[in-house]
């Protein structure tokens, strides 16, 4: 069968590229604004409309994050991050969202983070690399586990990167695993890394973690968008100069790994 990519982009040319490893299999996308700082934010309905238009299906996962920054969320904010997900669920390309909420101690807000997911019925939804703040993956899961509609948690092994955290991934998902074997009536968790993803990096990360199946990756990095002196100056009155561009070659790279998996 092969496992599955879920690629994380921010614009319409990114989507573009990974059209062609999205459509017709069982991969899928995570839409984002503003990649290029504090890891993403809540997409624009247009750029959604404009993905669809390459990305055929219902493939796109929403991430729900209303600003950079912590995952304690105001009053404020989470009805606009409600809005939003209401917004959302009226298209026809979603799949589901992406988001997480922490209280001060780094613990899952399961109070929050179920509201939430109860707005987003019968949508699939992930928990975000936020799980990789708390300070008890064990609980954390636990917790997450506790909220009925959550299908992955993306992380990276509460390292920086994926590769560093290639062991603690292993754990998390051989963790998963029992305690599904031993309630298999509970809803499947599925276990989703995350950051560092890349061609010199997946054989590794699945030599290290044997039961994984799914990777999740942007095959993209910062580029200058121009050098002209007027986007110099509007660099230094802060505008910035840089977009999140995503590679190709290095997304089929990553593609060709995993479509030979065997399913975990």
């Amino acid at each position: 069968m092969g496992g599955t990519v879920e690629v994380c982009l921010d614009s319409l040319a990114s989507a573009q590229i990974a059209a062609d490893i999205v459509n017709d299999v069982d991969n899928r996308i995570e839409l984002c604004s503003n990649l290029i700082y504090g890891g993403g934010l809540t997409p624009s309905l247009g750029l959604l409309r404009q993905c669809a238009t390459v990305i055929t299906g219902r493939k796109f996962m929403i991430m729900i994050r209303p600003r950079i920054g912590s995952f304690m969320y105001t009053p404020s904010e989470v009805e606009t991050m409600l809005s939003d997900i209401d917004v959302f669920k009226s298209e026809p390309s979603v799949k589901g969202f992406v988001f997480g909420c922490l209280l001060e101690d780094g613990r899952i807000d399961v109070h929050l983070t179920k509201r939430l997911v109860d707005a987003c019925g019968p949508f699939e939804v992930t928990f975000h690399r936020a799980f990789d703040l708390t300070p008890d993956w064990e609980q954390a899961i636990k917790d997450v586990w506790s909220i009925p509609g959550i299908t992955r948690i993306l992380t990276s092994g509460h390292a920086r990167t994926a590769p560093q955290g290639a062991q603690q991934l292993n754990h998390l998902i051989t963790w998963v695993s029992a305690a599904h074997e031993r309630d298999p009536g509970r809803g499947r968790l599925t276990i989703l890394p995350g950051s560092g993803i890349g061609p010199t990096t997946i054989s590794e990360i699945k030599e290290r973690t044997p039961n994984l199946h799914e990777v999740h990756l942007t095959a993209s990095s910062a580029v200058v968008l121009s050098d002209t002196e007027i986007n110099r100056r509007g660099e230094e009155l802060g505008f910035g100069n840089e977009a999140w561009a995503m590679d190709g070659l290095k997304l089929r790279s990553v593609w060709e790994v995993v479509k030979d998996w065997e399913e975990a």
